[in-house]
């Protein structure tokens, strides 16, 4: 007769070492001690305790039709966002009887499904999606299978719960801020944007806001700079435009991501352009000093940047999909969460300076 083990004792051995049912145990590892008494709650545990016994959580999903695992797809776990909105996530998930998955679809809509398909197999509760696209018709039917709650990036004609951070608004108080200082023209600096629903809304409320101020459609179009951070020689190609076709004044730039904003500034560093004499330059998605980056505030002259509440970001997304999953017939919601516009020198009132 084989001898059970630690490594292979089950329920049923448990409830016989401690001569009670199987039920009893299952009750035990609930936490319903209601009608147990003390001495068979100490039997059981003294058990549990000399076996290492562990449940099997896949055999309790199958009973319950719950694995207690929500999963966080990124679009790309390099992206600045990420690492907060993970930190703020799992903060928020401490007080509860959920437990995350991460994984990254590295910009890749195959990816992207692959990944879906495989934690729909996984049995996840819920799934916390950063899209790679605005344009992902596929996510519907997944939506059918297992709750999806988009952050930071909409879909496309999708009625789904999405947590994002203000993408428009900022925008708007940039342009201003940018205008105010005294830069006598504004250009922003992007990623391909079309497909991705922030940097769209952010493009697009430059343009309504430079509207507001009397610039024509045409001459808009020509102030949307549309870049890969990869290609160095084309960005600095850009940036010597900007600043020679600028015949009054002091040009300006606003990146819409983390991304860009670092591409940039190191282009502006190769090319020995003085900030903010020659060139002023902000963007989203702020490396301050909270972080473990702090390039930003650290750069000489510091950036001035547009911050996302990563904490509120990550914590709203939890209470959300909490929610959906408590109350599955709820209506769908759309949370914003505030940004912070930081000032520092590279966007400082440029009357302020003195040109030797």
């Amino acid at each position: 007769m084989k001898t059970k083990t630690k490594d292979n004792i089950t329920i049923d051995d448990v409830a016989r070492l401690a001569g009670v049912s199987k039920t009893t145990i299952s009750r035990y590892l609930n936490g319903k001690y209601e009608f147990m008494s003390k001495d068979t709650k100490n039997k059981i545990e003294e058990i549990i305790k000399e076996y290492d016994y562990m449940p099997s959580n896949v055999a309790r999903s199958l009973k319950t039709k719950s694995t207690k695992l929500i999963a966080f797809v990124v679009s790309d776990i390099e992206n600045a966002f990420a690492a907060p909105t993970i930190k703020s996530m799992n903060r928020a998930l401490l007080n509860t009887k959920y437990h995350m998955i991460v994984a990254s679809s590295n910009e890749s809509q195959e990816q992207e499904k692959k990944l879906i398909e495989s934690l729909i197999e996984q049995r996840v509760d819920a799934i916390l999606l950063n899209p790679v696209s605005y344009d992902a018709p596929y996510i519907e039917e997944f939506n059918k299978k297992v709750p999806i709650i988009l952050i930071d990036r909409g879909i496309k004609n999708l009625n789904l719960d999405i947590v994002a951070s203000d993408s428009s608004e900022s925008m708007r108080q940039a342009v201003e801020h940018v205008k105010l200082a005294g830069f006598s023209e504004i250009y922003v600096f992007t990623e391909p944007y079309r497909n991705v629903q922030p940097r769209f809304r952010r493009v697009e409320t430059f343009k309504t806001t430079l509207n507001k101020y009397g610039y024509l459609t045409s001459q808009i179009e020509d102030l949307v700079v549309t870049i890969d951070p990869k290609k160095t020689d084309r960005l600095e190609q850009e940036l010597l435009r900007v600043i020679s076709t600028t015949k009054v004044g002091t040009p300006a730039i606003i990146c819409t991501n983390g991304r860009t904003l670092l591409a940039v500034a190191l282009a502006i560093k190769n090319l020995g352009i003085r900030v903010p004499y020659e060139l002023g330059i902000m963007g989203y998605d702020d490396f301050g000093a909270n972080t473990a980056h702090g390039w930003t505030l650290l750069n000489r002259p510091s950036i001035s940047s547009i911050s996302p509440n990563w904490d509120a970001l990550g914590t709203k997304a939890i209470e959300v999909v909490q929610e959906r999953l408590e109350k599955p017939s709820s209506l769908k919601k759309e949370v914003t969460t505030e940004v912070t516009m930081i000032i520092r020198d590279s966007t400082k009132l440029i009357t302020t300076y003195r040109v030797d």
